[in-house]
């Protein structure tokens, strides 16, 4: 009886064994590859519509809307995304509000303000801000060459605005910048090596540089993911796009499910 029980009791070690193995080769193995157009998305990106249910903090979440793939900022924005690189952990993405159509008679300003608050994704050190004021009169002086008129277009593809200047600023931004007498009416980030270098552009220079999109990091969400999965923390390191999986104790059991699932060497 007693070495039944003994039988019993390692046949159930080697269950519960087997079961935490097929656990870490699932967590380990277990890919998502889907498309939206001519995009391939895997991970860590999901599509919502393919696997609702399978996301979770370690996964980024897109959608397809009309065959486009489409992401979703926090601050409410729902973004173009022309590329995705999975070597550099980046990517691209267009605001909605920017039109190539009436580009060189009028200017199509950025739908949504952009802001790095929260995000689950990082803006590259290489970028830089481009700012749109509205001015009751004309910008004069010494820095005439960081403001780039422009003329806003509107739905009707003629340009009436509220204030009768409207100016682009590029290139290093200081509060000085913006005179006391303008208001803010936008801003957008890029890594236009034109625009970082505060060259003169004219207005449509602009728009095309802008058309290009902007692009975001992910690497510390794949970071997250892919050292999560063992139990670890991560350390991600944007500028030489590099990571490293790290054992910090306690601090771990922030998510449960990291702390109860046996870890997967």
């Amino acid at each position: 009886m007693l070495r039944e029980e003994n039988l019993v009791g390692v046949g159930l070690l080697t269950i519960l064994h087997v079961c935490f193995l097929s656990v870490c080769v699932a967590d380990k193995n277990q890919t998502f590859k889907s498309s939206c157009g001519d995009m391939n998305i895997r991970d860590p990106f999901l599509l919502e519509d393919d696997y609702a249910s399978e996301l979770d903090y370690r996964h980024l979440e897109l959608t397809c809307e009309n065959n486009r793939t489409v992401v979703s900022l926090d601050n409410g924005g729902k973004y173009h995304v022309a590329d995705i690189n999975y070597t550099s952990h980046t990517i691209r993405v267009v605001d909605p509000g920017l039109k190539k159509k009436g580009m060189g008679n009028c200017f199509s300003y950025p739908l949504y303000y952009f802001s790095t608050d929260r995000y689950q994704y990082d803006v590259p050190t290489n970028s830089s801000a481009v700012v749109f004021i509205e001015c009751p009169w004309p910008i004069t002086g010494d820095k005439i060459t960081k403001y780039i008129p422009i003329s806003p277009c509107n739905t009707d593809g003629s340009s009436p605005f509220s204030q009768p200047y409207a100016y682009a600023i590029v290139g290093d931004l200081g509060l000085g910048d913006i005179p006391d007498s303008c208001i803010l009416d936008g801003n957008i980030v890029t890594q236009s090596k034109a625009v970082a270098e505060g060259r003169h552009l004219s207005m449509s220079d602009l728009q095309e540089e802008l058309l290009m999109g902007f692009e975001l990091s992910f690497l510390y969400s794949f970071c997250n993911r892919e050292c999560g999965v063992k139990g670890l923390s991560c350390e991600a390191d944007i500028t030489s796009n590099t990571f490293k999986c790290y054992q910090s104790g306690a601090a771990e059991c922030w998510d449960s499910y990291v702390c109860l699932k046996p870890k997967c060497e």
